[in-house]
């Protein structure tokens, strides 16, 4: 979530991130920004605000080590159409292959391919929330498809108990006349009665299905799959994945992907092995410089350190085998620092303490986090 140029050399903690990066065979990431200079207005409606950064973020963001980037993402269309395209152009200039936008659904679904001395790696990108006009569609009537973002769209119910359920039932009643008493909707939401307060939440089949056969497909024709997931939905509690973001990922693992990483909630969240797959429900950031939207009110993220707190995965894939070592970063939230918003790695007692955070909630899925970031069952935990 860049939203400033920056040197990488300009910063020793943060090259040493860049250092480490740069050594891997591929690194990966989320682009939620999109790279241009003002030469158009932005969309009537952006996905949350209007996030753009300068061109030459790419170059910066190949000299760290990147090589593939997820563009499915809830900001990839603040700049309508011509945004999505300068930024895959941009991103072409600087050597980094990209997914998850495209001329229309098939090519937005398609996966970006990378051969390396270690075979063909595929990343496919989707994203479970974006605005409507940013999402793309198949050819309709004779008519090309609609360009935009893989949308896996995730529907949410949410249980009330039902004495508040029937003030909701007399309040809409009130406004709309109708007689309707099995849920209520509002906005987004379908309310329905229950015993307590739950979310429920579901993939939409038809997109689920698209996924996961595009997977099965790339999965057939590399080496490796990561899939990547952008998802602002969660579980009854904000640090836990939606039950429909579990099923889609989860899905993808079935399909062939051995790497699975999710993104959307700007903080940690768990990890899930899946025999020789895993999911990483949420990393946290990598970059983050929410206070540079240009033109835009300014968001206090500094209140909530869970924000500025993350960790890069870095992960070797054997034919039957995988293994994974995690490694904290601390991200910079001094506005007035040259620093603000890069990385650097969080080291002695802060490591420990952070490992054991994500260890907590990596348990939530039978996993552990060892005290030298080894990811392994929690029956195996070092």
């Amino acid at each position: 979530m860049a939203s400033f140029s920056f040197e990488v050399a300009a910063d020793d903690s943060f090259m040493k991130v860049a250092s480490e990066i740069s050594e891997c065979d591929i690194a990966l990431g989320n682009l939620e920004t999109v790279l241009h200079d003002y030469q158009f207005p932005p969309a009537a409606e952006s996905g949350g605000s209007w996030m753009r950064c300068p061109p030459s973020v790419a170059g910066s963001l190949k000299e760290i080590g990147f090589s593939m980037l997820s563009l499915a993402n809830n900001h990839a269309g603040d700049w309508g159409v011509a945004g999505m395209e300068i930024t895959k152009r941009n991103l072409e200039k600087s050597g980094i292959l990209y997914a998850g936008v495209g001329r229309d659904q098939d090519e937005s679904f398609s996966p970006a391919v990378l051969s390396s001395s270690q075979g063909a790696v595929s990343l496919i990108s989707m994203t479970t929330t974006s605005p409507i006009h940013a999402t793309s569609g198949f050819p309709k009537i004779g008519s090309p498809g609609r360009p935009g973002v893989a949308f896996v769209p995730i529907y949410e119910t949410l249980e009330v108990p039902v004495e508040e359920f029937q003030s909701l039932v007399r309040i809409a009643n009130k406004f709309s006349g109708s007689k309707e008493s099995r849920y209520v909707d509002i906005a987004d939401y379908r309310f329905i009665p229950g015993n307590e307060f739950r979310r429920h939440s579901y993939c939409d089949t038809e997109s689920l299905d698209l996924a996961i056969s595009n997977t099965r497909s790339a999965a057939a024709a590399s080496d490796v799959v990561v899939a990547s997931i952008h998802s602002h939905q969660h579980g009854d509690q904000a640090d836990s994945p939606s039950a429909g973001l579990v099923e889609l990922a989860r899905g993808l693992v079935e399909a062939g992907a051995r790497i699975v990483f999710c993104h959307g909630s700007h903080k940690i969240r768990g990890i899930e092995l899946l025999g020789r797959s895993v999911i990483f429900y949420s990393l946290g950031n990598f970059i983050f410089q929410p206070s540079g939207i240009s033109g835009q009110h300014e968001v206090d993220w500094g209140s909530d350190m869970g924000y500025w707190k993350s960790a890069i995965a870095f992960v070797d894939v054997e034919n039957d085998s995988i293994s994974i070592k995690m490694k904290p970063i601390a991200i910079s939230n001094l506005k007035e620092s040259s620093r603000y918003g890069l990385p650097g790695f969080v080291f002695s007692e802060n490591s420990t303490s952070e490992l054991e955070n994500l260890s907590a909630l990596a348990a939530k899925f039978g996993v552990s986090v060892g005290r030298n970031g080894e990811v392994v069952p929690a029956q195996s935990s070092i």
